[in-house]
Order: C-alpha cells, then sequence, then structure tokens
C-alpha cells in the first residue's frame, strides 16, 4: 500500500518521500487500538514545451528528475530530460529568454537541456520563439557578386544578438586575381541587431575594385607579371588613385619603364639611385589595371677630337642607360675651346661634328657625337727679362665658320709695348707696327702667322737714338741738334741726309755753309741698340 507516485486528478505528481513515512510500515496489530501509517509524499512538477499549434493543456510534458532520498536537493537537470526540437523554433528559458542550449551542439535535432526550475513543485512552461536568420552579402558597385553568401545566424532564435563584422572581409580577391576593397559608407543593412523570427536579414558590403600596375618585364611571359596594387583609401573611395611611397616600379637593368599613355621615363624614386625602383603612372580608373611598358636602354657618349683624330678631352656620357625614345641634346657638352694640360688651345669647327647633336636614344645602343677641333695658336712676347714658358699669350683670333682662313689680325689682338724694346716681324726682323703710331705705349700690330696651330714668338729687340748736330770749325753748336731716331728698334735703318741742312742763317744773320768731307759719323746705317 505505498506507491512510489501518486498522481492526482487535476494531473498533479506526487514522489513518495520514504524517509517523511509517518508510523511503523511493519508490526502487530494492538487490540482496540487504530494503528496509522501515513506516507508522505513531495509534489514533482514538470517542464511543460509550449510547442506552437499544440493547445493550452494539452501540451506535453518533461517530468522533473527526482531523488526521493534527497527530497530537499534541488530539481537539476539530467541527460534524461530533454526538451523535444521543433523545427523552425528555439526554447527559450522562461526567466532570461536566452535560448536554451542544445544537447547536441551539432545536432540540435536531439532536443534542448531543461532550464533550471526554482520550485521542484511548481511546473515550468517552456516558450519556443520562432527562428530566423541573418545573411551576408558581398557585391560590387554594380551589385555583381563578389563572394558566396555567408550564413552569420542561420535558424537562429528570435532576439539573439548578431554582429556581422566577424564576416566583414577588408579586401576580396577573386578567382580570376581581382581585388575588390570594401567600402564600408556604402554598406546595406545593420552589421548589428537581434534576429527577427520568421525572417531572413540581409547585410550587403559592398566592395569596389581597385586593380593594379602591371609591370611588364622583359622576358616575364604575360600573365605572370608582378602586380603592384593601387593604394586606396576606402574612407574616400572616389578619390583618385594617387601613388604613395610604397607603390614603385622595380628596376630592371639595361631598362627603363615609360608611362603606358605618353611613352615618357618614369621618374626614379630616388633620381642618384634608379635601383631604388619608379613612380608609378596615375592610373585614369581605380578599377582598371595599367600596364607599364618597360623600353630598352641606350646610351650617348660625346667625344672630343683635333683634326687628326687625337683625343683632346675626356669622353662624356650624354645620357647613360637612357630609356629608348628619350630625346637627347648634346650641346651643353659642347665647348667652344678646350685648352689641354700642355696649354695648347683647340677651337671648336662645327661644321666638322660627327654625328647628331640631337635626336632620340636608340634601346641597345650606343650613340655616339664627335666634336672637332682645330689647333689655334698664340703670339708669344718675348718679353725681356721674362723666363722661357712663363711669357703671356696672345691668342690667335680665329672664325669657326671658316676654320681654313688664315690668321689675320683683328683690332683686339696687340702685341704689347715695353719700354726701351721694339717688336719685330720673327720673319724679316722688321720693326712691327704700333697700333697708333702717336703713341706706341698702346701696343703693335702682330705679324700674320703662317699656320693658325704653331705658336709665333715675337723678339724684342732694343731700341736705340740717331742724333744729328751742328757745329762751325771752332765745335760751336749753330742749331739745335735734331733726333733722326728716337727710341728706334736695333737693326732699324737710318739715313740722316734728310737732316742736312746745306746752309744755316743763325739768329745774327751769320750765314753758314756745310763742308762735306768734314762730316763726323756715318749718314747712314742701322739704329744700334742701348746706344745713340
Amino acid at each position: 500500500n505505498k506507491p512510489v507516485e501518486i498522481v492526482t486528478e487535476d494531473g498533479s505528481r506526487y514522489v513518495l518521500i520514504p524517509s517523511k513515512t509517518v508510523g511503523s510500515e511493519t508490526g502487530t496489530v494492538e487490540g482496540g487500538k487504530t494503528i496509522e501509517i501515513t506516507y508522505v509524499y513531495k509534489k514533482v512538477a514538470n517542464w511543460i514545451p509550449q510547442i506552437p499549434g499544440v493547445p493550452e493543456g494539452q501540451e506535453p510534458k518533461v517530468p522533473y528528475p527526482f531523488d526521493p532520498t534527497n527530497p530537499d536537493v534541488p530539481v537539476t537537470p539530467t541527460p534524461d530530460t530533454v526538451i523535444p526540437n521543433v523545427p523552425g523554433y528555439t526554447p527559450v528559458d522562461p526567466k532570461t529568454n536566452e535560448p536554451l542550449k542544445p544537447v547536441d551542439p551539432t545536432d540540435p535535432g536531439k532536443g534542448y537541456v531543461p532550464p533550471t526550475p526554482d520550485d521542484s513543485g511548481v511546473d515550468t512552461p517552456v516558450p519556443y520563439v520562432q527562428n530566423g536568420n541573418v545573411v551576408v552579402n558581398y557585391v560590387d558597385e554594380n551589385g555583381n557578386v563578389l563572394k558566396t553568401p555567408v550564413n552569420d545566424e542561420t535558424d537562429a532564435p528570435a532576439g539573439k544578438s548578431y554582429d556581422t563584422k566577424d564576416n566583414k572581409p577588408v579586401e576580396i580577391v577573386t578567382e580570376d586575381g581581382s581585388r575588390y576593397v570594401l567600402i564600408p559608407s556604402k554598406t546595406i543593412g545593420s552589421e548589428t541587431g537581434t534576429v527577427e523570427g520568421g525572417k531572413t536579414i540581409e547585410i550587403t558590403y559592398v566592395y569596389k575594385k581597385v586593380a593594379n600596375w602591371i609591370p611588364q618585364i622583359p622576358g616575364v611571359p604575360a600573365g605572370e607579371e608582378p602586380k603592384v596594387p593601387y593604394p586606396f583609401d576606402p574612407t574616400n573611395p572616389d578619390v583618385p588613385v594617387t601613388p604613395t611611397p610604397d607603390t614603385v616600379i622595380p628596376n630592371v637593368p639595361g631598362y627603363t619603364p615609360v608611362d603606358p599613355k605618353t611613352n615618357e621615363p618614369l621618374k626614379p624614386v630616388d633620381p642618384t639611385d634608379p635601383g631604388k625602383g619608379y613612380v608609378p603612372p596615375t592610373p585614369d580608373d581605380s578599377g582598371v589595371d595599367t600596364p607599364v611598358p618597360y623600353v630598352q636602354n641606350g646610351n650617348v657618349v660625346v667625344n672630343y677630337v683635333d683634326e687628326n683624330g687625337n683625343v683632346l678631352k675626356t669622353p662624356v656620357n650624354d645620357e647613360t642607360d637612357a630609356p629608348a625614345g628619350k630625346s637627347y641634346d648634346t650641346t651643353d657638352n659642347k665647348p667652344v675651346e678646350i685648352v689641354t694640360e700642355d696649354g695648347s688651345r683647340y677651337v671648336l669647327i662645327p661644321s666638322k661634328t660627327i654625328g647628331t647633336e640631337n635626336g632620340t636614344v636608340e634601346g641597345g645602343k650606343t650613340i655616339e657625337i664627335t666634336y672637332v677641333y682645330k689647333k689655334v695658336a698664340n703670339w708669344i712676347p718675348q718679353i725681356p727679362g721674362v723666363p722661357e714658358g712663363q711669357e703671356p699669350k696672345v691668342p690667335y683670333p680665329f672664325d669657326p665658320t671658316n676654320p681654313d682662313v688664315p690668321v689675320t689680325p683683328t683690332p683686339d689682338t696687340v702685341i704689347p709695348n715695353v719700354p726701351g724694346y721694339t717688336p719685330v716681324d720673327p720673319k724679316t726682323n722688321e720693326p712691327l707696327k704700333p697700333v697708333d703710331p702717336t703713341d706706341p705705349s698702346k701696343g703693335y700690330v702682330p705679324p700674320t702667322p703662317d699656320e693658325t696651330g704653331v705658336d709665333t714668338p715675337v723678339p724684342y729687340v732694343q731700341n736705340g737714338n740717331v742724333v744729328v748736330n751742328y757745329v762751325d770749325e771752332n765745335g760751336n753748336v749753330l742749331k739745335t741738334p735734331v733726333n733722326d731716331e728716337t727710341d728706334a728698334p736695333a737693326g732699324k735703318s737710318y739715313d740722316t741726309t734728310d737732316n742736312k741742312p746745306v746752309e744755316i742763317v743763325t739768329e745774327d744773320g751769320s750765314r753758314y755753309v756745310l763742308i762735306p768731307s768734314k762730316t763726323v759719323g756715318s749718314e747712314t746705317g742701322t739704329v744700334e741698340g742701348g746706344k745713340t
């Protein structure tokens, strides 16, 4: 007569608590007395899964587990107590509204762990909320799908918080290698929120195609070239692409990358070291690749020779390792004169230039331009007292447009005056003519050279004087002496007969007649240097 459970008419379940039994379950009857044994039961309620579509009062019951030997221990769900799964719905804790945990996280179909009751004698209704989904899409600015949509929440209970930011890649590279960069400002939908029952919430991330510079490196097959991604600021998606210090077109020895639109060489990042790479061209469209062609480099060398081909000066590299097609102009490396180490002067003869002074560099080739010079020497005034080799030089005048015309002295070419001396023609020994006959200190007209390339030494001879005196037979002076030659060059011929009057009449009227036979000195001869 001791049932373990009693279910009352209202469906309540009561479980025997043996320890609380009142009276002796076994013994002997006592005459005239009624022995009572009272079994005490504890009401043990149920979880009531409120399954959608099931009328109230007809819901299934999931009895609380109960240990009669420990009647005061709180109810704890056991592996056998499971809240059933209902497709499209999730059971939630009635106190917190939090979704219950599935018995098997990999298979919600196995049911859910029930919530812990507050009171073992009170039923716990378990409500179900309709499930919903959160899907993340990835498209370009034209709505083209870039990546398979991601289920951020699948069959999740209504009210559950979601956050799609863990499914928000900054970049997407498609199968064809195209790069797309997220534009946060164009995101469609709410990245965070709560699941809505019976509804699929969609969040769409929008990406902009950001292409690359494609260095077309010689020898690298098409399609295998490296890519230099365009820099892109997602916060300013419509700003044109501008190269940054990190975007560099690689250097390839012997070649130069050029702008595909203008064919102009790109600028090196470091003008002193092209090996550090080049600044890329500005793209027209951030979504279109820019191929960067390379052109083979060439050189332009300038040579300097005399009319016999002898090198006068170290050749100059006008363009070194320059891109094919680059314009060059060697006129900035064209000196009008070259003075060699021995002091010889060479003047450019433009008409004899070999090669083209301006043009375009040819890939894989060295273009040579040779400037031809004529040796143009000097008059060397051999000034007395100046050591040999230290004499001044008076350069020959020379017209490069008429290189074969003999040298002709000009007003600017003057042999300097040296007091007490006169410069003479080295071939004839004739005194040079003064530039100004009234003032020899202004210098002398130089002699005409035989050859433009050979120096003409100009010797100086010491000057002398020739004086004519006039006396009577007793030696008395009749007339002031006359300077027939004054400061004249040694060797100059003189003739005093033009200063030989036949008669002299003195101030007192006396007449004196020349006696030729008594003339003292030579009337004609040559001036003697340093002597009168």
